[in-house]
């Protein structure tokens, strides 16, 4: 079921997903999601990912149902990757969705305004899998 929150590039991966016969299915609480995260986004002297990483209204995420760690970053040398459950940003009140695309089945995304504490929660809650 589509949702007035969906954006046009979100419609657009729904859409190619449906021609492509993947279903759109619900995310459960425990499973993980991915995050790239450029090397600006992540703070060497601390050793951490910044809040900037998950401000994005429309912050696109990997399921890991349809992918591995190694194989989100593959084609981004210079990412990091962390993850995080589905029931984190959750409890923030934030919309999981899985949107995937034509190339991309685990393509999903974390919808919903994101304040500075609810970004800096999502920062803190996550765990750093690839460090480059």
């Amino acid at each position: 079921m589509l949702t007035k929150r969906l954006s046009l590039r979100q419609l657009g991966c729904y859409l190619k997903g449906l021609l492509m016969g993947w279903p759109v299915e619900l995310i459960p609480d425990d499973d993980r999601l991915f995050r790239r995260i450029p090397p600006v986004w992540y703070n060497k002297e601390e050793d951490r990912v910044t809040s900037a990483a998950f401000k994005d209204p429309d912050m696109s995420v990997n399921w890991e149902k349809y992918i591995t760690p190694e194989n989100t970053v593959r084609k981004y040398p210079a990412h990091y990757l962390v993850a995080l459950t589905a029931k984190i940003p959750r409890t923030k009140n934030l919309e999981v969705k899985h949107t995937p695309s034509r190339l991309q089945h685990s393509h999903s995304s974390i919808l919903g305004k994101k304040t500075t504490a609810v970004a800096r929660f999502l920062a803190e809650n996550s765990v750093l899998l690839i460090k480059r």
